[in-house]
């Protein structure tokens, strides 16, 4: 059956409102979500479950499985222009609503003030549709007509209308039939990957993703199609599925080792050319004085030549609710929060084919991993959208297990993967024996100069849609020291599930290895990579008409603000002699103007006749002119003079008189 990937358009008619579940304190209850640029979209849940509904409507039946409903966002070209110009804060106001009692009077403390986007026109996808349902996927989009908060009482009026489809297809890969392969997975969308299976409380994200996913991944394609392989590549051990890590380049990223120590307050990571103190706890002799040490604990580096650099794993968290299908609304104390990595993350990972396996095994591994697929949590819609492609041994870039004798006798095991070691009666435990780590007899794990940390984690099983069993054991970016007659033996694979990605080490690698005499590092700590500028790209349609709105409504900001700016200023050094009732009669006539040039000779005629032209004579005068006659325009010359010029003759009078009711009250103190 073919499949294919459509793409549709979201535009919205009025104020719309998808809420984040979290509050801005008294400046409004309920806020949007927003994405890490600060711009607004609609959560790929919120549509999959409105397109749900419209298909039970339309055609009697709910939507298939398999698809992925992403996220609703605006144009690529239209996000740049409003971020770069710092026009993010304009695509949102404020609106106010109490509740209504019986007797027509409003409900006291009901009042709630709620954050909205203004109407803009944002694009969606939905992948892997079945050929058989593109047709009425398609219908159901046009009755798809409101989202959102309060989208019953004007808010959120919308409208979905299909763009493009375009037929998926699979690229084809080279067979192979032992050794290792290699891949790069992107990611598509936000990936959620608890930590823990509670469903209560806050649940953080993995910052990798763990080779059990690609070992589930590979089981659900060749469980579907009935593979005689089942055994020979999930079970046997000779299939080891590896950790995806984020990536600098072609260099699969290390957990930071947990031998890294750094003095406090300072920062580890410098630009290009600074140098780094960075401390090999194992290497050092003499603890430094007057120098308190912290510990490197979290992070992925790569390492490359001479450098430690840091890669970058931001996330993102959004607040979710459970949805009552009976009532319609949403369920009474199932709120929780989803921390997620974020979208465009590349990541590294392997697969080692022992010799032992079928000549087939490669073959199938590829194919199953190869393409689209969705790891973690909520991944039919907004998260959990990757894909996999198969890269060549020279676009990866490793580390090596180093099996070399020790001149001292003294070997360092770095945990790459997590560890997990079970004793004799099947259960975990966190005190490997020598020959655990693969050494032989006579050796000696030194555990005061070891950093050992430890972890508990379940994986999730589609299949049976339940959690497996918590694995615990040692966490990755753990170091052991051990002292030993003879190398380490064996391929860098220690302790138990293998298969799913755990035990992997590397020996004496060079990073926790080569120190000066103080125990200081001998690479430099480099900063992560540089954010990327991007180049504007003209618009058009209604893209052109949103950002030219909100260009015109930054200026109008902008105005106001140097007229509160230079009215506050010239408070300081404006010495008119004029009373409190003098400024109060500027203001009101500022106030009842009808347009500037109206308002300017009326000012200038009653300060220059009468009894108030005594107030206003000399320097008092012309300082009042200049303000009228130069800066005022020059502010204004951006935008309409007739509606902020007065604006500004009112704040400048406002502040003039509350200067001289301040004068008063001291004269009179």
């Amino acid at each position: 059956m073919k499949h294919y990937d459509i793409v549709y358009k979201v535009e919205m008619y009025s104020d719309w409102h998808c809420g984040s579940g979290l509050a801005s304190g008294a400046d409004a209850d309920a806020v949007v979500v927003k994405d890490k640029d600060g711009l607004p979209y609609v959560p790929g849940r919120t549509l999959k479950g409105l397109v749900s509904e419209a298909m039970a409507v339309v055609c009697g039946k709910g939507l298939p499985s398999g698809m992925f409903f992403s996220d609703a966002v605006l144009q690529e070209d239209l996000r740049t222009r409003i971020v770069s110009e710092s026009l993010t804060s304009f695509l949102y106001r404020n609106i106010s609503a109490a509740r209504m009692t019986a007797e027509g009077v409003t409900e006291e403390g009901s009042l709630r003030t709620v954050e909205v986007a203004v109407p803009c026109i944002m694009y969606a996808r939905i992948l892997n549709v079945p050929e058989e349902s593109l047709d009425e996927l398609k219908n159901a989009l046009k009755f798809v007509k409101r989202l959102g908060y309060n989208r019953h009482r004007g808010l959120g009026r919308c409208g979905l209308s299909f763009e493009s489809e375009a037929e998926r297809t699979e690229e084809k890969v080279d067979s192979q039939s032992t050794g290792t392969l290699y891949f790069k997975c992107t990611l598509l969308s936000d990936v959620v990957l608890s930590q823990t299976s509670a469903t209560s409380g806050p649940q953080t994200t993995l910052d990798f993703i763990p080779g059990s996913c690609f070992w589930g991944i590979v089981a659900n394609g060749l469980y579907k199609e009935k593979s005689g392989l089942l055994y020979d590549i999930l079970y046997s051990g000779n299939v080891r599925f590896g950790d995806a890590h984020p990536s600098w380049g072609i260099i699969r990223g290390l957990r930071m080792p947990a031998s890294f120590y750094y003095p406090k307050d300072t920062d580890v990571f410098r630009p290009e050319g600074e140098k780094s103190e960075v401390y090999v706890h194992h290497k050092i002799k003499v603890m430094p004085e007057d120098v308190q040490l912290k510990q490197c604990r979290s992070g992925f580096v790569v390492v490359d030549g001479e450098s430690v650099r840091k890669v970058d794993t931001d996330t993102d968290v959004a607040v979710k609710t459970a949805w009552d299908r009976k009532s319609r609304t949403v369920a009474k104390s199932q709120l929780f929060t989803y921390e997620s990595l974020r979208q465009g993350l590349e990541m590294l990972f392997s697969v080692e084919v022992s010799d032992n396996a079928s000549e087939s095994c490669a073959e199938h591994i590829v194919r199953h991993l190869s393409g689209r697929r969705n790891v973690g949590r909520s991944r039919s819609a907004q998260y959990g959208l990757v894909e996999i492609t198969q890269i060549r041994a020279d676009q990866y870039g490793s580390y090596n297990v180093n099996l070399e004798k020790s001149s001292d006798g003294r070997y360092v095991v770095y945990a790459d993967s997590r560890l997990i070691f079970l004793d004799d009666m099947g259960l975990p435990h966190f005190r490997p024996s020598p020959k655990e780590l693969g050494f032989a007899e006579g050796a000696r794990i030194l555990w005061e100069e070891s950093q050992v940390r430890t972890f508990s984690y379940s994986s999730f099983n589609a299949f049976r849609r339940a959690h497996n069993s918590d694995y615990t054991g040692i966490e990755k970016g753990s170091v052991f020291v051990v002292s030993s007659p003879e190398p380490p033996h064996g391929d860098g694979w220690i302790g138990s599930f293998r298969t799913e990605g755990f035990g992997h080490v590397l020996y004496n690698p060079s990073f926790l290895v080569e120190t000066d005499d103080d125990g200081k590092s001998t690479y430099s700590f480099l900063k992560g990579r540089a954010p990327v500028s991007k180049r504007h790209v003209d618009l058009t349609g209604v893209e052109e008409t949103l950002y030219e709105w909100l260009s015109s409504e930054k200026k109008k900001d902008d105005v106001m603000s140097d007229i509160f700016r230079t009215s506050n200023s010239m408070r300081n050094y404006f010495n008119s002699a004029a009373s409190v009732s003098q400024w109060g009669q500027i203001r009101q006539i500022a106030i009842a103007s009808s347009s500037y040039e109206d308002m300017t000779v009326t000012i200038e005629e009653y300060i220059s006749k009468g009894i108030s032209s005594k107030y206003w004579q000399g320097k008092s005068g012309k300082e009042l002119k200049d303000f009228l006659e130069v800066t005022v325009p020059e502010l204004c010359s951006q935008v309409d003079i007739d509606r902020y010029g007065p604006m500004a003759v009112v704040n400048l009078a406002s502040v003039m008189i509350k200067k001289a009711q301040s004068g008063k009250k001291n004269k009179n103190q």
